[in-house]
């Protein structure tokens, strides 16, 4: 039996592509909740979750509801430090965004040797 990607369920973009998930802009929903969906091509790449992190409670809550200001990015691919995902953490969205695509574009090279 010959195993093959459904291209009909992909999405029909091409590159990189970001998903709003739960909020349309840098504000949590009323739960507290916030993510960016990256894809590649129509494939899942990554998830990105923000939070609303604040000095004097060191530790990040998940319900705080607010402007997020801290990201925590999670790969869906193997990397070389990480053979399922790779974590990292930063304060905006936009440097998140940018290390999901270098990550995968270096991943694509190393694959396409």
């Amino acid at each position: 039996m010959k195993h093959k990607i459904n291209k009909k369920l992909l999405l029909n973009e091409k590159g990189f592509s970001w998903h709003t998930r739960y909020s349309s802009d840098e504000n949590t929903d009323d739960m507290g909740r916030w993510a960016r969906i990256g894809y590649y091509n129509g494939l899942c790449i990554s998830w990105i979750s923000g939070f609303v992190k604040q000095d004097e409670y060191p530790n990040l809550d998940n319900r705080r509801v607010g402007k997020c200001n801290h990201f925590i990015v999670t790969l869906h691919f193997p990397t070389s430090s990480e053979q399922v995902s790779g974590i990292e953490k930063f304060d905006n969205i936009d440097d998140a965004k940018k290390y999901v695509e270098e990550m995968f574009t270096d991943f694509k090279k190393i694959i396409n040797q």
